[in-house]
């Protein structure tokens, strides 16, 4: 193998490839291995932080970090004696290397831009805007005018400069705003990783074009392993606020529970008393008038006081069906007695009706299915103004005596939009309620 000196070009070896390997691996055998590693790494942290995304169904700081650290490692073997096994065209080698330049900060502001959740995104998208001018512009140059190569790369490396300095700048605003502690540990490392890309940047243009690029090394090795501490502390914060909400979930349905039970018993007694006196009313037509509101009022109260022991029970996961023989005709008059007063108090055209071929028998949970009636049919009156409430209930037979028992509710609410169709039945959601337009 024969070592050749050109220009500020490291030596250019020429011979067989397997001895060039030999040569090249014996000379730079600790910068080769070093390289590698943080291919791999990156690559490591990029899929981690990929499968971390698509588990928690959010974005991964990481996953910038990774991209990065692969983005510099290429920059690293390409501004190398390695980059012949890569390119066997100096001038293509030396595109490559101004490519990975140009790029390789752009994860990181994402990176920065993550851990800060955002707090100033209008101010890296207008950084990130600035220097893509200044990139096409230096193509302009460089396609248009003989620009020596020492000046394209000074030019490369600006950009570079002011892409650090906008990370400088919002990571000394945090500082001073006092939020670096919400990612402290990728702050060192950002820091870190910033002061050795300028050193390094600084020998690069003033030293040799061809700098070995260690600083940077060192520099991503410290900042990659600060920010998978960030990732481990992070994932831990959320398993602790995890653990909380439970423990507080679990406290509230407790207290929903005891409460439910504490208030019902009171509220059966104040029923019974009250039907005792519509009992003895002796035909007064204002008693019985003023009892029967407070008998509807009751027992509207008390199935809200069902409801909510029965939401205690369903998160705490004791909820269960009770199957037993009933008449439905019995349940459609409970839910017509309870929402036909609601409909005729604002003034709504009101009609349940039951299609002939509804079985009078059915096996399941009663209170289940008239809970469930009394909730779309209430819904229906609460977001209707004016108009009509319409229910009908019919039967779809399958095999073995088993059947669905159809409610199909229409009203002339205010509808709701087709997206926010899906979100009908997640936990505690509420819809816009100031459309007037029916979906």
């Amino acid at each position: 193998v024969t070592g050749v000196q050109t220009c500020a070009l490291p030596i250019l070896y020429v011979g067989t490839r397997l001895a060039l390997f030999y040569r090249i691996l014996d000379a730079n055998m600790m910068f080769f291995v070093l390289s590698v590693s943080l291919v791999v790494l990156g690559t490591l942290v990029l899929i981690i932080g990929i499968i971390l995304k698509l588990i928690k169904k959010s974005e991964s700081p990481i996953i910038p970090a990774g991209a990065a650290t692969l983005l510099m490692a290429l920059w690293l073997v390409i501004n190398s004696e390695l980059y012949q096994f890569l390119f066997h065209n100096i001038y293509l080698s030396g595109v490559m290397s101004n490519m990975m330049l140009l790029i390789m900060g752009y994860p990181i502001i994402a990176y920065i831009n993550g851990m800060q959740r955002g707090r100033y995104k209008k101010f890296y998208i207008t950084v990130v805007l600035i220097c893509e001018i200044m990139t096409i512009v230096i193509g302009i140059v460089h396609v248009t005018q003989d620009v020596s190569y020492r000046r394209e790369v000074t030019q490369v490396l600006l950009i570079d400069l002011v892409q650090i300095a906008a990370c400088f700048l919002g990571i000394l605003t945090d500082l001073f705003r006092k939020k670096i502690k919400e990612y402290v540990f990728s702050f060192i490392g950002t820091c870190i990783l910033l002061v050795y890309c300028v050193i390094e940047f600084i020998l690069y243009i003033y030293i040799d074009d061809r700098h070995s690029g260690t600083g940077v090394m060192i520099g991503t090795y410290l900042w990659l392993g600060f920010a998978i501490m960030e990732q481990l502390l992070a994932i831990r914060r959320a398993k602790d606020a995890e653990r909380a909400a439970l423990d507080a979930s679990e406290a509230k349905s407790n207290f929903l529970a005891n409460m439910s039970h504490e208030i019902r018993t009171p509220m059966n007694a104040i029923l019974g008393m009250d039907e005792m006196i519509i009992r003895e009313a002796n035909g007064n037509e204002k008693v019985i008038k003023y009892a029967s509101d407070i008998k509807s009022a009751g027992n509207m109260l008390l199935s809200i006081i069902n409801d909510i022991l029965d939401l205690s029970k369903i998160e705490s996961g004791k909820a269960e069906l009770i199957i037993d023989d009933f008449d439905i005709a019995s349940v459609i008059n409970d839910v017509n007695n309870i929402t036909r007063s609601r409909a005729s108090d604002k003034g709504l055209s009101y009609h349940i009706n039951v299609s002939p071929d509804v079985p009078k028998g059915f096996t399941g949970d009663e209170v289940r299915v008239r809970q469930i009636m009394l909730n779309i049919i209430n819904n229906a009156i609460k977001y209707t103004n004016e108009g009509y409430v319409l229910t009908d209930i019919s039967f779809e037979p399958l095999q073995d005596k088993m059947g669905n028992l159809i409610v199909d509710v229409k009203d002339t609410g205010i509808g709701i939009k087709k997206e926010d169709i899906k979100g009908m039945f997640e936990s505690f959601s509420r819809l816009e309620t100031d459309r007037k337009s029916v979906v």
